[in-house]
């Protein structure tokens, strides 16, 4: 019954949206908001700020650079780009091929644990991309961004002087997961930094939360471990409060700092009301400082560096790890972890280099035992990795029992990575009006721990049927691989190199993007068919990846995004299979589309990812209400299905329906 309320829910999003693709495109003209008008008058030559220490060629260089790199994007993917208003005629302003495409957003976005800020902002990111803000409700006219035609969304050139009669204001956004700071300056306070050396100091803060209600729709009872003892269940009422702050100042225009934080609580029960997920967490989100100079930026700090030119599937987004703990219908924004790294991006002309330097390996976030998406939880591949799981649960504080299987919790520890695990990375960009060129390198670590289980140990849990396993006889296996001296798991994270490239052009109104990669040794979960993870063996094998994404996003009420993504795995073994792979490879189909009727207080929203040869789906629609400044409400659906063991198929029963009431300051 749950499955169906679920479904119909998300076919009463679809209609509208199905309605609004056909018929709304044509008829909307967008146009920048008006403010007022002086009479044209001939174009003056470019405007230098006041003398620089060490000014003459510098000078002139800062100047370009600037423009150039501050008027698009500093690479980072957070949005803390600086912008010129530009008065231009009702033009739609090109958008940064390479950027990660927005959605088309009102006050508060709450879809799927990330929260958008932007009042009517429509996100765009990536190598020199620009940002359209929309109307955000304040009435300073600054809502139209610089924009000089170039396809890359800037070619380096200062619009501010276009005699418009404009008062030359730079907008200064920091927005990480479209949360941040928005602070106006004009070019004589950015002349008078400059000619102060940069004395001058601002500061802007902005603090966000949320509480978010889950109930499954699909609700299982708790897996038995004995006639007395149960494991822990799924969650079905799951509750999560969520906060985010941010602080970002600026000294002057050579120097930033930026400082943000997060915490959590969140509270699971399962049919039984015993309590599954227990999570309280507080942490230091992106925070780094930043050096600008007239070729060089620098950066130091936990931070995001979102590689590749794909919005939802980028086979080139490796540096930062992922949190798995909330399932995969999510924006890949929502699940990067910052990263605590130094960067450094040099530019000249059209061509830009990065080099990164990560000194700890990171690691992706994932649950154990507790939780919907846990790999030995209760919706885990196998029956026997599910009893396994459940037995675990009940043992872990068993005075007897429980040292005989902390190897097996141990899987679920963080690793103690040192400073040998530091990676190196590089990247460059040819950045051109027709299209943009990127090249990647990492050697790094993979992101996700591989799980060895000794081969005693597997053998005996693969053999022998779920009903059969005892805490007794588990016990037993694990004792006796300590008194062989063979660890019963090992848990680490294999180095790992990736190659890739990038693509972006633009065909009006479409962005076309391609991205690929290869990864000549990365881990990959060898299993028999119908196996999960924990029970499989890895191997390193040599992977292929490539995707092909179209946008559509004109900064009107629509937005879409439409990938395809194909995984290959080279060299696997005649009769195994890839975990959650048709055999050696994997075909996805990801699409999110936006609509935001008649700009008004109600957008629904719709992210969905489709494995065509299972065929299995994941699939999250939402209706949001955010006709407040600081209030916004919304209603989503989370629906799983598939084969057992496939992509989408793993979670067929964790569907569940949440509510998401957020205020932002």
């Amino acid at each position: 019954m749950g499955r169906w309320v679920a479904l119909a829910l998300a076919a009463v999003i679809a209609a509208p949206l199905a309605v609004a693709d056909g018929g709304t495109a044509e008829a909307q003209v967008w146009k920048p908001k008006k403010g007022p008008r002086k009479k044209a008058k001939p174009r003056p030559k470019k405007k230098r700020p006041p003398h620089v220490p060490g000014g003459g060629a510098s000078e002139a260089r800062d100047d370009d650079r600037r423009d150039r790199h501050r008027g698009g994007d500093d690479g980072d993917g957070d949005g803390d780009d600086i912008e010129i208003d530009d008065e231009t005629p009702p033009t739609p302003p090109a958008r940064g091929k390479t950027g990660k495409t927005g959605k088309t957003g009102k006050t508060g976005k709450t879809g799927g644990g990330a929260i958008k800020t932007g009042g009517g902002a429509i996100k765009t990111g990536g190598g020199g991309s620009t940002e359209i803000d929309g109307d955000g409700g304040d009435t300073d006219g600054d809502d139209l961004d610089d924009d000089d035609g170039s396809a890359t969304g800037g070619d380096g050139e200062d619009d501010d002087d276009d005699g418009d009669g404009d008062d030359g204001s730079i907008r200064i956004s920091d927005d990480l997961d479209d949360v941040g700071a928005d602070v106006t300056f004009s070019d004589a306070d950015l002349a008078s930094d400059a000619a102060g050396g940069g004395g001058s100091t601002r500061l802007e803060t902005l603090a966000l939360g949320y509480g978010r209600l889950g109930l499954d729709t699909v609700q299982d009872a708790p897996p038995r471990v004995s006639s007395q003892l149960a494991g822990t269940g799924e969650d079905v009422l799951s509750f999560r409060a969520h906060g985010r702050a941010e602080s970002t100042s600026r000294f002057g225009n050579r120097f930033k700092v930026k400082v943000a934080g997060r915490a959590d609580a969140e509270l699971g029960l399962d049919a039984d009301t015993k309590v599954g997920v227990e999570r309280y967490q507080a942490e230091i989100w992106d925070t780094y400082a930043d050096l600008y100079t007239s070729w060089l930026d620098l950066r130091f700090g936990k931070q995001i560096v979102a590689w590749g030119t794909a919005d939802l599937i980028s086979p080139n987004d490796v540096v930062n790890a992922r949190d798995l703990r909330r399932g995969i219908a999510l924006d890949p924004d929502e699940m990067r972890l910052p990263v605590l790294a130094l960067s450094a991006t040099a530019f000249t002309g059209p061509l830009s280099a990065q080099a990164l330097w990560i000194p700890v390996a990171p690691r992706s976030r994932f649950e154990l035992i507790d939780g919907d998406y846990s790999i030995l939880g209760p919706h885990a591949a196998t029956a026997t990795e599910r009893q396994l799981g459940a037995m675990v649960s009940v043992l872990a504080d068993d005075p007897m029992l429980g040292p005989a299987i902390s190897p097996i919790l141990a899987i679920g520890s963080d690793t103690s990575n040192g400073i040998d695990t530091g990676e190196l990375g590089a990247s460059g960009s040819i950045e051109t009006r027709r299209f943009d060129l990127h090249g990647y390198f990492l050697w790094g670590h993979e992101r996700t721990p591989r799980i060895a289980i000794a081969d005693d140990l597997r053998a005996f849990l693969v053999n022998t049927p779920p009903d059969m396993l005892t805490p007794e006889n588990l016990a037993d296996q694990v004792q006796l691989l300590a008194q062989q001296g063979v660890p019963a798991v090992v848990v680490d994270q294999p180095r790992r190199i990736h190659a890739g490239g990038a693509l972006a052009t633009r065909i009006e109104p479409i962005g076309i993007k391609l991205d690929a990669a290869w990864s000549p040794r990365a881990n990959t979960i060898l299993v028999s068919p119908g196996a999960g993870p924990v029970l499989g063996q890895p191997r390193d094998l040599a992977q292929a990846s490539a995707t092909l994404s179209l946008d559509y996003d004109r900064g009107t009420e629509l937005s879409a995004v439409l990938e395809v993504s194909h995984l290959r795995v080279l060299d696997v073994p005649a009769g195994a299979q890839v975990f959650q792979l048709n055999g050696d490879h994997l075909t996805v189909v990801a699409g999110r589309v936006s609509w935001n009727p008649r700009s008004g207080p109600v957008t629904l929203t719709t992210l969905g990812f489709v494995d065509v040869d299972s065929p299995s789906y994941a699939v999250r629609p939402a209706i949001e209400l955010s006709g407040h400044d600081h209030w916004a409400v919304e209603i989503a659906a989370t629906i799983y299905g598939g084969p057992e063991g496939s992509y989408g198929g793993i979670y067929d029963d964790a569907d569940e329906v949440t509510l998401t009431v957020q205020y932002g300051l």
